[in-house]
C-alpha cells in the first residue's frame, strides 16, 4: 500500500532502499518478514516513519449501586487541535442538560471528562480523553468511589512516571494514537493465490517431451507382435501371420512398397513402416519398443 501511494515501482524502489526487486515481491507476497531495521529503512525511501503504539486494555466493571464502567490499564494522548475541540456526543445527552462542551475551558472539560469516564465506551475515551490534561483535573473530579479506585492505578502509573502536559506524548505509558485491545478492524482477508503459472520450456530444456514422434513410433510398435503359435515364435505382423523378417528381407533384395503390397494384399504402407521401426530398435537401444 505504501509503495503503490509513493507511485514507485517495485524495481525502484529495491535500488533506493538497497536490495532487490526478488525480495520486496517476496515482502509484498507474504513470503518474507524484513527486519525492523530494513522495514524502516523502506518506509523511508517511502515517506513514512515506522513507530510504536501502546496498546490500551480496557475492562468493562458491574459495581453495585453504579452503573457499569470502562476502565483502562494505561493512559494516552489526544493529539492537538482534537483535545481542545468542542464535543458533541448524542449518545451522552441524557445524562446531562448540556448539550456540547468546550474542551477549552477547564470547567467544560471537567464536566465532559467526569460523564466521559462514568458513561463513555472505550472508543469515545479514546477519541476525546487526554490523559495528560485528565491528570492536570484528577482531583476535581466528581467520581463514584468504586470509579476512582478502578481508575486509580492507570493515573498513579501515569504520576509517578512524571507525566506532564508537555511530556506525556515521550513516555511509553501513554501512545499518541492509542489502539484498543479487542475493539481493533478486523484484518483484511488475504488475496487469493495467484493462478499457477503456465511453464515454459526452454531450447534446452532437459525434460523429455512428447511430441508426434513418439506417438508413431508406439502406434506403429503395436502392429508387431510375437506369438508362439504364430510365426514360429518370430516377431510378425498382427493380425496376418507374416514375418517381420519375410517383409525385411523383400525390401533388402530390392522390392519396393507396391510389389510387397501386390504380393500380400494383407498388408498395408503401415505394417511396412512397422517392420522397419521393428529393426530399428534392434539397432538403436535409444528407441524404446514399449511406447
Amino acid at each position: 500500500m505504501a509503495r503503490r501511494a509513493s507511485r514507485l515501482s517495485q524495481a525502484e524502489l529495491a535500488r533506493r532502499g538497497g536490495t532487490s526487486q526478488a525480495t520486496i515481491s517476496a515482502y509484498e507476497r507474504g513470503l518474507k518478514t524484513p527486519s525492523l531495521d530494513v522495514a524502516a529503512r523502506l518506509l523511508g525511501v517511502l515517506g513514512y516513519e515506522l513507530t510504536l503504539h501502546s496498546r490500551i486494555d480496557f475492562e468493562e466493571y458491574h459495581p453495585e449501586g453504579i452503573g457499569p464502567f470502562w476502565a483502562p490499564n494505561l493512559l494516552w494522548r489526544v493529539p492537538t487541535p482534537d483535545c481542545f475541540d468542542t464535543l458533541r456526543i448524542p449518545d451522552l445527552l441524557q445524562y446531562t442538560p448540556q448539550g456540547e462542551w468546550n474542551l477549552k475551558d477547564r470547567t467544560d472539560r471537567r464536566r465532559a471528562y467526569e460523564i466521559l469516564i462514568r458513561e463513555g465506551t472505550p472508543q469515545q475515551m479514546i477519541r476525546w480523553l487526554d490523559g495528560a490534561l485528565l491528570i492536570d483535573l484528577w482531583d476535581e473530579l466528581d467520581l463514584p468511589d468504586p470509579i476512582r479506585w478502578t481508575w486509580l492505578p492507570a493515573v498513579a502509573t501515569a504520576r509517578e512516571a512524571r507525566i506532564g502536559v508537555d511530556a506525556l506524548s515521550g513516555v511509553p505509558h501513554a501512545a499518541p494514537y492509542a489502539k484498543v485491545r479487542g475493539y481493533d478492524p478486523v484484518p483484511s482477508p488475504p488475496p487469493p493465490p495467484p493462478p499457477p503459472r503456465r511453464q515454459r520450456r526452454s531450447r534446452f530444456d532437459p525434460r523429455n517431451r512428447p511430441d508426434t514422434r513418439s506417438v508413431k513410433v508406439a502406434f506403429l510398435l503395436r502392429q508387431i507382435t510375437i506369438d508362439p503359435m504364430v510365426g514360429h515364435n518370430c516377431p510378425a505382423i498382427r493380425d496376418t501371420g507374416i514375418r517381420v523378417t519375410h517383409v525385411l528381407t523383400q525390401l533388402a533384395e530390392g522390392a519396393d512398397e507396391a510389389r510387397i503390397l501386390e504380393d500380400h494384399p494383407d498388408l498395408t504402407a503401415e505394417d511396412i513402416k512397422a517392420c522397419l521401426m521393428y529393426a530399428a530398435t534392434k539397432v538403436d537401444p535409444s528407441i524404446d519398443p514399449t511406447l
